[in-house]
């Protein structure tokens, strides 16, 4: 195979350039397309608004192939979609196989697999579907499933053990990864290493998220952080924001547990609830949710936040699981509404400046300024 592009140092970091494979064609069309060779990994950015990567792969006829997009940088939505040689018309995948191709395993980390029943040029095209920009990573190979969990070895973590797959089920503290998250999730019975934290006063604090926050099942150093909760228990958490920027909360419970939370703000007065949902899945399975948004865009100071949490009235007897972490939403420092990290085409793109937003109309086409934020100075 070849040599997989090198990753930059931080795979999630939220784009502020074209990738330095566009070309000088630009590879957004099927004509201008690169190429992708099976079994490579590549680090591209969709930027500015409104680009798409195109890429040209060889396909063998009757191989099952998987492509996958990883590493979503911070409310990015990427599409990943495949195309016959003609470059317009969309494959015909096989089985369930098209209705995960724009969410794939983990939301907005798409997965598309797929068994060409002619070998020839085939097109991959990665766009976001909400207007937007974003870096990621893209990987292809040929598709396998030793164990029969349809889970390849790219997202299995025991490729020996069919009960072992993300977001499975865990059985606590047997030492098994059984959902991939890159720990065993603890006896629920259990403290967990972070009490006492059940005050104001001795309120602990949140990891910082790389990238989508939906992403949350490839992070392995956040699960590493897995509190429990029982309903005599109660965790804080502080979470500092910086001035004239915004956080959010991602959570993920353990199956069949609903956890609920309060949020609160510097001086301790309530400012929104929200309540866990137990997971309608069969076999059940920990799903991520984003609890909570921090708004300090009006402040030019740090502001702190305090976050409760607690095991929902209707949770089952006994205790769950959890973890928990924040995404950095961005700034909004010219106070015109938009965040540096905003998803679609809500991103502003010069936060120094009031006039410059999503909202606004070109000032004077070819004036050097991009005032709208799509990447193009023109009306």
């Amino acid at each position: 195979g070849t040599t997989p592009y090198p990753d930059p140092s931080d795979p999630s970091a939220f784009p502020t350039a074209i990738d330095t494979q566009e070309g000088a064609g630009g590879n957004d069309s099927s004509s201008t397309a690169g190429t992708l060779t099976i079994g490579e990994t590549t680090y591209r950015t969709i930027y500015p608004i409104g680009d798409e990567d195109w890429l040209s792969v060889n396909l063998n006829a009757g191989t099952q192939y998987e492509f996958t997009v990883d590493n979503v940088s911070y409310n990015g939505v990427p599409w990943l979609q495949l195309f016959e040689g003609d470059g317009t018309t969309i494959v015909t995948y096989a089985g369930g196989d098209d209705l995960i191709s724009q969410w794939g395993y983990f939301s907005f980390n798409p997965r598309v697999t797929f068994t060409p029943s002619a070998s020839g040029t085939y097109y991959v095209k990665v766009s976001d579907q909400a207007g937007g920009v974003a870096s990621y990573t893209l990987s292809s190979r040929v598709f396998s499933d030793t164990d029969g969990d349809d889970f390849s070895p790219h997202y299995d973590c025991d490729e020996t053990n069919i009960n072992a797959f993300p977001w499975a089920v865990e059985t606590e503290d047997d030492t098994i990864d059984q959902s991939c998250s890159g720990t065993d999730w603890p006896v629920t019975a259990a403290e967990d290493i972070y009490e006492p934290d059940d005050s104001f006063n001795t309120a602990g604090s949140l990891p910082m998220l790389k990238g989508d926050p939906w992403d949350i099942i490839h992070r392995s150093e956040v699960y590493a952080e897995t509190h429990t909760i029982d309903s005599g228990d109660v965790d804080y958490f502080k979470i500092t924001v910086p001035a004239n920027s915004a956080y959010e909360i991602m959570e993920v419970e353990s199956a069949g547990t609903p956890i609920d939370s309060n949020l609160y703000d510097a001086d301790k007065v309530l400012q929104g609830f929200s309540e866990g949902v137990a997971d309608s899945f069969d076999p059940p399975r920990n799903i991520p949710t984003i609890i909570h948004w921090l708004n300090n865009s009006d402040s030019d100071t740090a502001t702190d936040f305090y976050l409760e949490v607690f095991a929902d009235a209707d949770a089952p007897a006994g205790t769950g699981a959890y973890v928990i972490g924040v995404s950095d939403g961005g700034t909004d420092v010219d106070g015109d509404g938009y965040f540096t990290r905003a998803q679609g085409a809500g991103w502003d793109c010069d936060d120094g400046d009031f006039d410059i937003n999503p909202s606004k109309a070109e000032a004077a086409p070819d004036d050097g300024i991009d005032s709208n934020c799509n990447g193009d100075d023109a009306t």
